[in-house]
């Protein structure tokens, strides 16, 4: 009897913001709206004009990543990092208007 496979877990977020910001500034930050996937293996943001894929067996060894209550931050070192905000905003910070 052959072994059926579990089907894939994933979970979406449409429409969040996306800030992508290189580490040489050879390009400004562009803001942008973006999908973001997870699952088991891997997350994927994905634009029109981007798309990234962060392994989760990779992380610490070709990239950072860091949650908080307000962002997901992913970064490749001395290329880029990249900020998204699941509520498709930025949170309000002190300060600003």
């Amino acid at each position: 009897m052959a072994a059926v496979a579990a089907p894939a877990q994933a979970d979406m977020v449409r429409d969040c913001l996306c800030v992508l910001s290189r580490h040489d500034h050879s390009i400004p930050r562009e803001e942008f709206r973006c999908d973001w996937t997870q699952t088991h293996a891997a997350s994927y943001i994905d634009s029109k004009r981007w798309r990234f894929v962060f392994p989760h067996a990779e992380q610490n060894k070709t990239f950072s990543r860091r949650n908080t209550e307000d962002f997901i931050r992913w970064a490749r070192e001395g290329q880029y990092i990249l900020t998204l905000y699941q509520r498709g905003v930025k949170p309000f910070e002190h300060g600003e208007v």
